[in-house]
Parts: structure tokens; sequence; C-alpha cells
């Protein structure tokens, strides 16, 4: 949904659907699905994701996830890629920086 940009990291709003668990301590969620997330662009840099503020039932899911290091500035697009234990799912971000503002 929403795409923001630092110096030293990035985040992404994101919403799912279906029963989602994400990592909390002294809770396990043998019921739902436990997410990782990983990020790739198209100058060959990885970023690891964690899940900031987090809002989940058994229908759907949103929250903020956090990127590791920054994003490369001249970077045109970003592979997202969530996965479970047994699925991976890879959305493509296309990339317009507004130097603009």
């Amino acid at each position: 949904m929403v795409l923001d940009s630092n110096d030293t990291s990035f985040s992404l709003d994101v919403e799912l659907s279906g029963p989602v668990a994400y990592n909390r301590p002294f809770a396990p969620a043998l019921d739902r699905q436990e997410l990782t997330w990983q990020a790739v662009d198209d100058r060959g840099n990885y970023y690891l994701g964690g899940m900031g503020q987090w809002h989940s039932n058994d229908h759907d899911a949103s929250g903020t996830v956090q990127f590791w290091p920054a994003l490369d500035r001249k970077a045109t697009w970003l592979d997202l890629a969530l996965s479970t234990v047994t699925t991976r799912a890879t959305v493509r971000v296309r990339l317009d920086w507004d130097l603009r503002r």
C-alpha cells in the first residue's frame, strides 16, 4: 500500500487476507501461518524485513514491515517476497523516485 524510505531503512504498509501470525514473544500461533519477509532490487541488493506494528484476526491482517538497509536510490523496482513454511509469494513494486519533494 505505502512505501516509506529514509537514510537507514525503508518500510512498507501491507494488507493480507487469511489467518496470519507474526513473531511475538510468549504467544505461539500454531493455527496460523508464520511469515518471513525479504526483498531484492534490480541492482542486486538484498533486504531483510521485520514486522513492526501489526494487527491480525482470523480473516485478515495489516501492518508495517521494516526493511534494512536503506533502499538504493538508483533502483527502479523492488521484489518483495513473503514466505511461510510451504508457500512463497513475490510482488514487484515499481520505485518512482520523485526528487522534487
